[in-house]
């Protein structure tokens, strides 16, 4: 359960948050944020999502109480065509606030196992640890970043290739201190974006997907599955596949990665 009070103490007026909603139990905090009218700057959080989804309407199902499940809500003044930095910036810093929390609590884990799967899933060892879903609003540049962190759940869908920390850690963390680090990432590296650093942001989100040269599965927005090989990824959302001798861009779709006969991500 998350200990709203030290959550309000560490992050309002210390972060770029200005307001944060709590809830003991919510269908969907990505569906609350695009009901708060002229807001900016907003953290919902709950301990009990149950209507939770990530991309291509999938649920995504969370424990109650084990994990993180929360939205930010935000404005941002970005150039014209540049909104695909959003999710490049909070994908990476996800990744390097649960990987400083790590370090700095957990210094026997190995945190060099997490990376990127286009376009924002996280893996560890390549089972998925984290999703994000972003949806803008009508005005294009107000977004919607949900975000869900599998913590501190043992049991998942066999199914589905999920993790958690716990699995790694062998011990149970603290979902309010992680939560406060990771907004905290967030908050300082939030620069970036609001002084266009684009090319820093998107060479730091390429160089943690660790993928390129990867055979995969990939399935297209049709629904169509594919294989292919990771030829690149592209400053404006995209990836490029090559596919029977020909090489192609796509930007939507998933992937799943093929290390070794057998083996698959989803």
């Amino acid at each position: 359960m998350l200990n709203i009070d030290l959550i309000r103490a560490k992050v309002l007026g210390k972060t770029f948050i200005s307001n944060i909603y709590y809830f003991r139990e919510l269908d969907s905090t990505n569906d609350l944020a695009k009901k708060l009218k002229d807001e900016d700057n907003v953290l919902i959080l709950t301990d009990s999502q149950t209507l939770g989804k990530g991309r291509f309407e999938r649920k995504w199902e969370s424990q109650k109480e084990k994990n993180l499940t929360f939205t930010i809500k935000k404005l941002f003044k970005l150039d014209d065509g540049k909104n695909n930095y959003v999710n490049f910036f909070f994908t990476y810093f996800l990744l390097e606030g649960v990987k400083e929390f790590l370090n700095k609590n957990f210094p026997d884990v190995n945190s060099e196992k997490l990376q990127i799967k286009w376009p924002n899933d996280i893996l560890w060892d390549n089972k998925k640890l984290s999703g994000i879903l972003i949806e803008s609003l009508p005005n294009k540049n107000e977004c919607i970043i949900g975000i869900g962190l599998n913590v501190n759940q043992k049991n998942f869908n066999p199914a589905y290739k999920a993790c958690s920390l716990i699995e790694q850690t062998k011990a149970e963390i603290n979902l309010s201190k992680i939560l406060i680090h990771i907004v905290h990432c967030f908050s300082q590296n939030l620069y970036m974006l609001e002084e266009g650093n684009y090319d820093k942001i998107f060479d730091l989100w390429k160089k943690s997907t660790r993928t390129m040269g990867k055979s995969v599965e990939f399935t297209d927005a049709e629904n169509i599955t594919k294989k292919a090989k990771i030829v690149d990824f592209l400053e404006n959302g995209g990836i490029k596949l090559l596919m029977k001798g020909e090489e192609k861009v796509y930007y939507s779709g998933d992937i799943k990665i093929q290390d070794s006969p057998g083996k698959r991500v989803k």
